[in-house]
């Protein structure tokens, strides 16, 4: 096993948009992703849009993190870096390549002087949140999340 993992290119939108589709269909939000390789590389091509990285065994995407930068966090002056999506496909979990990723993505916020990483996951995945409490995340106790739909 060769792990490595590499900031993604716009020529790698195929592979980000194909891992969004299977995120969301482990998730059960299938039917709402309506992304596709033309949408993803229009964001990867905007400065301030979608980062990401890309997990690969011997050159075989084995997993990604998509991101984008939040420009101010008002208490510091700060960017924040939010962690939109994160996927590991199922046959190389608990294998280190999760925990690469996100060190990978911590990396980077500190080199572009981030205060924080950010990320939500839904309350069933069990499997991730002891994924997140071995990498030392804390889960907030005093911000809830709320969202409105716009469309």
């Amino acid at each position: 096993m060769d792990i490595t993992i590499r900031k993604a290119e716009v020529s790698d939108a195929p592979v980000i948009c194909d891992f969004i589709h299977r995120l969301t269909e482990y998730e059960g939000f299938a039917e709402d992703c309506t992304l596709t390789t033309e949408e993803t590389e229009r964001l990867m091509k905007k400065a301030s849009g979608l980062h990401a990285v890309i997990a690969e065994n011997n050159g075989e995407p084995i997993g990604f993190a998509s991101y984008i930068f939040i420009p101010l966090a008002t208490l510091s002056g700060k960017k924040i870096l939010y962690i939109e999506d994160a996927f590991v496909t199922e046959e190389m979990r608990r294998r280190g390549v999760g925990k690469a990723i996100f060190e990978f993505v911590e990396e980077i916020g500190r080199a572009k002087n981030c205060l924080r990483l950010e990320w939500k996951d839904l309350s069933w995945n069990d499997e991730a949140v002891k994924f997140y409490e071995s990498i030392n995340a804390d889960v907030s106790k005093k911000w809830v999340t709320y969202m409105k739909k716009l469309s």
